[in-house]
């Protein structure tokens, strides 16, 4: 924060258009929040995405980007697509818990 000149979050949060409620826990926790909200900290912070992703996982990481042609599934297939990455989330944050990952 203070590399990009701000001196409060209530100041980088006005910069990004958040609300300080949003951005208080990513930048004092290290939590993330929507996609979005990151995107439009990384601008307001000048840094890549990933890097404040780094904060939370100690990975670079970048959320997914569903591909173009979505549209086209089924709702079944779009609730298999769904609950397949909600259940690598889980054995993710499962592995975290336990010091893994």
């Amino acid at each position: 924060m203070a590399r990009a000149g701000y001196t409060s979050i209530r100041q980088l949060a006005k910069a990004a258009r958040l609300n300080h409620i949003v951005v208080n826990p990513v930048i004092m926790k290290g939590t993330s929040t929507a996609p979005e909200n990151m995107t439009a900290l990384a601008a307001a912070l000048s840094v890549p995405v990933e890097d404040l992703y780094f904060i939370k996982s100690g990975t670079r990481a970048r959320p997914l980007s569903i591909p173009a042609g979505t549209e086209k599934l089924s709702e079944r297939q779009k609730d298999a697509i769904s609950e397949l990455i909600r259940s690598m989330i889980e054995e993710r944050e499962a592995l975290e818990g336990l010091g893994g990952a």
